[in-house]
């Protein structure tokens, strides 16, 4: 960071592992290594069930458009 920088003027020098700006609480440094597993595996878990939850959506989404094309193709015999 510039010396001459405004903002370094009022927020002070950059420290290693701080977000500067954002206030004054405990980095992530400051977190325990279980912590942060923890919360690794809760976003883990819940992207895994988004993804479950996604694919069984997509399933019945293809359902439904096979039912359509069957639907369109008598659809065409019926008008010929």
């Amino acid at each position: 960071m510039v010396n001459y920088d405004v903002f370094a003027k009022v927020m002070g020098k950059e420290r290693k592992g701080r977000v500067c700006g954002v206030g004054f609480d405990p980095n992530l440094s400051g977190r325990s290594k279980s912590a942060l597993t923890d919360l690794h595996i809760q976003s883990s878990q819940s992207r895994d069930n988004e993804v479950a939850q996604l694919k069984e959506e997509l399933s019945t989404m293809k359902e439904k458009l096979a039912c359509f094309d069957q639907m369109q193709e008598k659809l065409r015999k019926f008008d010929a």
